[in-house]
């Protein structure tokens, strides 16, 4: 077994945990889902696992730290990320947003790419709703 299927498994692991009124070692759980999540720079994994930090009433920068907090913040976009994920749910196209933000639109597609890996979605409307789910558009 492979660690990222391991640190798969912690984070399921602290939902039946959770389910079952073990918040505690839910919490334990996806701390430990989460920092081997980060090693292994399986961004989607750390980010699931750190929402559900948050859904279970947990501060995550208390138990996951400042970066993660940071990261928690804005789903682990960088701040120019986040301005292009804010215009593709706008509908803009690479090439108007490239000319919005004096960038060439391969620079565009590529920071759209990142999103989509980050955010662990398969297209510019999963983006745009991703986005609204986790109240980036405001």
């Amino acid at each position: 077994m492979t660690a990222r299927s391991r640190a798969e498994i912690e984070r399921r692991a602290a939902a039946a945990l959770a389910g079952g009124g073990r918040r505690s070692e839910a919490l334990d759980r996806l701390a430990s889902a989460y920092r081997t999540a980060r090693r292994l720079g399986a961004r989607p994994l750390a980010a699931r696992a750190a929402e559900q930090v948050t859904a279970l009433g947990e501060q995550v920068e208390r138990r996951l730290g400042r970066v993660a907090a940071a990261r928690a913040a804005n789903a682990g976009l960088s701040r120019r990320e986040l301005e292009i994920a804010r215009l593709v749910a706008s509908g803009r196209t690479s090439r108007e947003i490239a000319s919005d933000l004096s960038l060439s639109p391969r620079t565009v597609e590529m920071h759209v790419h990142n999103v989509l890996v980050k955010m662990d979605c398969r297209s510019r409307v999963d983006i745009a709703r991703r986005a609204g789910e986790l109240g980036l558009l405001s």
